[in-house]
């Protein structure tokens, strides 16, 4: 008796979307953030009086200002994509005019 299932009943392995060069591309780009990361984490530790100091002087007003005007940015770019799939062409300018104009 055997166990075994004939090949025509086994779930086929999907091909992993994109192109390779893309997937080296997006590894190189973690690689790079997780190397600047952790140079940040290495110039705190070393030198806390600095980055202290650094934060009594940054403007909590900007930065809230920049951090509202990338969400709404990404959520405009997000809407495009959308309309882009509903092949709603105006709409998608309209979103990523929006985008580019923030």
């Amino acid at each position: 008796m055997s166990s075994t299932l004939p090949d025509s009943d086994l779930p086929r392995a999907q091909p992993m979307p994109g192109d390779l060069a893309m997937w080296f591309f997006i590894f190189a780009e973690l690689l790079v953030f997780g190397i600047f990361f952790l140079a940040y984490a290495f110039a705190r530790a070393n030198d806390p009086a600095l980055f202290t100091a650094g934060q009594q002087t940054i403007d909590q007003t900007a930065g809230a200002i920049n951090t509202m005007l990338l969400i709404t940015s990404s959520y405009a770019v997000a809407q495009a994509v959308s309309a882009i799939k509903r092949d709603a062409l105006a709409h998608c300018l309209r979103w990523l005019g929006l985008a580019i104009g923030l």
